[in-house]
Parts: C-alpha cells; sequence; structure tokens
C-alpha cells in the first residue's frame, strides 16, 4: 500500500492575527509561529482541515531592471487559481528524511519547485521578501505564502503542465510594475495581494474586506 504523502502544517490558532501581506521584516512572529507548532500530515487530510495552515514557500521571479515575470495558471483545480495570470512559483513542503528546521525546509523547498517548476536549477539573489494570506474563502486559507524574490535573467519555459498553460503568450514575459497593473483583473488572489502590497502599492487595487482569518473556516 502506499504511503500518503505527508505536507508541512502549523496550527491555526498558533498564527498571530495579521494583514494579508506581512513583510518580512515584521514577520517574525508568523516565522516563529509555523516553526514551533510545525508537524507533518497528509496531504489529503490538511486539505480538508480548517485547524492547520500549509505553509508554501514560493518566488517572484524578476530581472535587474525590475521587470516581473508573469505565468498563466491552468484551468483545472481550484476556481480562484483557474487561467489566473500567477507572479510565483512554489509548493507545498514534502516531508523529507532529515530533521531539518523551518528555514532550511523553505530553501530546499523552493529550489525545487522553481527547478520542477521550470527548470531552473540554480538560485541565486534570494531574498525573502514577506508573508501572504488570502482568506477570502475557507479553501485559500489553508495556505500561507512564505514569499521571496529571485532574479532570473535568461528566458523560461514552465515545465510543470499541470500547474501552467505551455500555450499562453503571456508566459515568461517580464513587465514593469506600471505594465503588471493590466493584469489586476486577471491575477490569482497571492499575485493581486503581492502586486498592491508589495511590487506597485501606488496601482493598489480594491480587494474589498477580507473576513478575519481565524473566522475563515468555511468554503
Amino acid at each position: 500500500m502506499e504511503t500518503p504523502q505527508e505536507i508541512l502544517v502549523f496550527p491555526r490558532a498558533a498564527l498571530p492575527d495579521c494583514g494579508r501581506f506581512v513583510p518580512w521584516a515584521d514577520a517574525g512572529s508568523v516565522i516563529d509561529a509555523a516553526a514551533d507548532g510545525m508537524t507533518w500530515m497528509p496531504r489529503a487530510v490538511a486539505e480538508q482541515s480548517a485547524e492547520w495552515l500549509q505553509p508554501i514557500p514560493c518566488a517572484l521571479i524578476r530581472n535587474d531592471q525590475q521587470e516581473y515575470r508573469v505565468l498563466r495558471r491552468v484551468k483545472p483545480g481550484r476556481p480562484d487559481l483557474s487561467s489566473r495570470i500567477s507572479l510565483v512559483v512554489g509548493g507545498h513542503i514534502d516531508r523529507c528524511p532529515d530533521n531539518l528546521g523551518l528555514p532550511a525546509l523553505l530553501d530546499v523547498t523552493l529550489e525545487r519547485e522553481i527547478d520542477e517548476e521550470l527548470g531552473i536549477s540554480s538560485l541565486s539573489e534570494v531574498k525573502p521578501i514577506g508573508v501572504v494570506i488570502d482568506d477570502s474563502s475557507g479553501a485559500a486559507s489553508r495556505h500561507i505564502g512564505f514569499v521571496n524574490e529571485i532574479v532570473v535573467a535568461d528566458n523560461f519555459t514552465p515545465r510543470a503542465v499541470e500547474e501552467f498553460s505551455t500555450r499562453s503568450k503571456y508566459n515568461g514575459r517580464l513587465y514593469a510594475p506600471a505594465a503588471l497593473s493590466q493584469f489586476r483583473k486577471e491575477f490569482d488572489p497571492w499575485s493581486r495581494i503581492i502586486f498592491a502590497d508589495y511590487i506597485a502599492p501606488s496601482y493598489s487595487v480594491d480587494l474589498g474586506i477580507q473576513p478575519a482569518l481565524h473566522l475563515a473556516l468555511n468554503g
């Protein structure tokens, strides 16, 4: 019998009250909560649980001129991600045999995801920028993004066909912050928040009032 995939989780109740985007300099309490409470759980169980949060290391991709690369998501999957334009690449932290702490697990997982999804095997200029929380629905609020920014000079083609469209004209294209505003209605939730609160606050999008994360237990 195949062993279920286990992923890293930590208790929702341990998360301090915070906004939808927490700059890295202010994210110490969130990081501590995840590190102190982390444990492993079958992914299928975690995806249905309102009591646990799944840390997702992810990254924005830009060049040296502060232009950001975008990707088009595929249609299957969560409705709020279907066919959306995305600024971030990342994934769940799978259980590994090594007894690593949270910082190392975030780094190792990010490197793996960038390699698997984009074919980029060597990362440089990796900078953590913040934590993103989408509490617009119960399903969305079960994931919490630990967001980095990485510099990639060369073009690439997405390899993760289950995540990103291989036919979109937008895949891998670079956009300055002002030009990214054209996608404000097409961004997936995390990208919308990151764009509004980190990349270009002057182009901020009205995302509406989201319920408190601790109350987002349904959906």
